[in-house]
């Protein structure tokens, strides 16, 4: 149920039954008669299979999904929920506050992500992201971060934490950190974020 017109989009419901395995809804408002997009949206999705997910990914966007991709193909199973905010007027800038939280297999994910900037020059806006992913067996984190060949742990829980700042289209700021039993990491630096 979606209704369309000068004023902007709404998302009453978009939902998709069956989604790789799982599902797949949409729901929310944005208005287009400003100067940039307004409004709010939220998204909830389940996946069984979540290399179907990569897949789509890359098919649709592949430079922008090529990060995510490999690492969606390490999870078998996914539930998500998104939403995301578009605030401002039309002399001030826009800002995008995006949350999502969920489950990447027996892992939990909690990610909060703010942009600020200019609607008509998206690569220079500035970005915030801090996200940090708990598992209850370090295993499954170090699968996920394609680590596990090279670094071992114990078996108690583990946590990743990172934290990216700065504007998209120069030098990002970053900080990571990885902790569980008999392990403990850090990094931190600048460098691009995005290239074209």
């Amino acid at each position: 149920r979606i209704k369309a017109n000068a004023k902007g989009l709404q998302f009453e419901r978009l939902s998709v039954g069956d989604f790789a395995g799982g599902s797949f809804a949409l729901s929310g408002r944005i208005k287009t008669d400003g100067h940039a997009p307004r409004g709010m949206l939220s998204l909830d999705c389940e996946a069984k299979q979540a290399a179907v997910i990569a897949a789509a990914a890359a098919k649709i966007s592949p430079k922008a999904a090529a990060p995510f991709v490999s690492v969606i193909e390490r999870v078998e199973r996914a539930k998500l929920h998104a939403t995301l905010d578009l605030s401002g007027d039309d002399k001030a800038a826009t800002v995008a506050q995006l949350a999502l939280t969920g489950d990447l297999d027996d892992m939990r994910i909690d990610a909060r992500a703010r942009a600020r900037g200019d609607w008509s020059t998206p690569a220079a806006a500035d970005v915030r992201v801090d996200a940090t992913i708990d598992a209850p067996r370090s295993g499954s984190l170090l699968k996920l971060m394609n680590l596990d060949r090279i670094v071992t742990a114990g078996n108690e829980p583990a946590q990743l934490k990172v934290q990216l700042a700065g504007p998209l289209n120069s030098d990002v700021r970053f900080e990571t950190s990885l902790s569980a039993q008999g392990l403990s990491a850090r990094a931190n630096g600048s460098g691009r974020l995005l290239g074209d």
